[in-house]
């Protein structure tokens, strides 16, 4: 789902081409904007265009401004201004639009054309902005002090390029095992792709499996990423409660995390090595099992620090070495009345 990006307050359908309209409440300083989503397929050195209407219940001062689409770890959107927006699958400098700001007043419509200009070589995927459109009241008029700011999701399919949908598990933990509470499993599932995904009806769930020091099952749960999609380059936090019948007693265990959309494509998959000790949690090692995640993108570099300690210990045992040679040379060459 790419929908109106609430700068105010988002909606939500479930697939950029069966948006629904959204309905602002009409107040005094209230606009309604349609489609709520613009979802276009451009050809790489071509041009394509679409048409926004805008409806005002007041006297107020338009503007419709491109920017960058981001995205917060809860799968909210958000506009990314231009000296920020440094998204190579950003589509912010491809659109342009007319008119760019006007007066409306109470009961009129305007439609605002939105000219997609995908320049060659603009590679392969999926490309994304948000049209940020903004009200003024009028000075003077008696609405003054309402605004309005919307937010409408455009997305541009290259057409004939490779839509990638990949992932990565990043920030695998799992929180202190409390008596008589679930151990809560957390972790941030990051879009490596071009395109995004995890839509109604094709969501992601996250699974988390934990088995002991003897590979036995003690547990396992899953949660489903419902709403936005994922956009590429950002995350989505997620959180999983595994329940342990008499609890988790001391001893090493692994939990073993994938993020999978439902129809089955699995994103990634990582383990997490740890041991409970005195009810407290020592984390091991993070490694990346299968799945399209890169290797190492964990919350552990247990295996980095060992290279490292090493690397250290051979150095100074090194010198050491150098120095005993050096007091030998000397001591060989000292005169016999010394």
């Amino acid at each position: 789902m790419l929908g109106q990006a609430g700068i105010s307050a988002a909606a939500s359908p479930s697939t950029p081409q069966a948006s629904p309209t959204v309905q602002i409440p009409v107040d005094k300083g209230a606009l309604n904007v349609t489609p709520p989503v613009i979802s276009l397929a451009a050809t790489p050195g071509a041009s394509t265009t679409a048409e926004l209407t805008v409806r005002s219940a007041a006297l107020q001062d338009v503007k419709v401004v491109a920017a960058g689409l981001g995205q917060t770890t809860d799968g909210g959107f958000q506009p990314i201004e231009a000296a920020q927006d440094a998204s190579p699958y950003s589509a912010r400098s491809m659109i342009t639009v007319s008119p760019q700001s006007f007066r409306m007043q109470p009961g009129d419509s305007q439609i605002v054309k939105v000219t997609v200009n995908v320049p060659t070589g603009a590679g392969d995927g999926t490309r994304y902005a948000i049209l940020k459109i903004t009200s003024t009241p009028v000075s003077g008029t008696e609405n003054v002090g309402f605004g309005t700011e919307l937010g409408v999701s455009s997305l541009i399919t290259l057409t004939n390029t490779s839509q990638t949908k990949t992932g990565s598990i990043r920030a695998l933990a799992v929180g202190k095992p409390v008596a008589g509470q679930p151990l809560v499993v957390t972790g941030t599932i990051v879009n490596t792709g071009n395109s995004h995904y995890g839509a109604t009806p094709n969501p992601v769930n996250a699974i988390a499996t934990l088995t002991n020091a003897n590979g036995d099952v003690v547990t396992s749960g899953k949660t489903v990423l419902t709403g936005n999609s994922i956009v590429p380059t950002f995350g989505r936090q997620f959180s999983i409660s595994l329940r342990a019948g008499n609890g988790l007693s001391d001893g090493k265990y692994r939990l073993a995390a994938e993020a999978a959309l439902q129809d089955g494509t699995v994103l990634d998959q990582k383990s997490l090595d740890f041991t409970i000790s005195g009810g407290e949690v020592v984390l091991g090692a993070t490694a990346a099992t299968s799945g399209n995640g890169p290797a190492g993108n964990g919350n552990s570099d247990s295996g980095g620090m060992l290279v490292l300690i090493l690397g250290a210990f051979t150095a100074a045992l090194l010198v050491l070495v150098v120095i005993n040679v050096l007091i030998y040379r000397r001591r060989q060459n000292r005169p016999a009345a010394e």
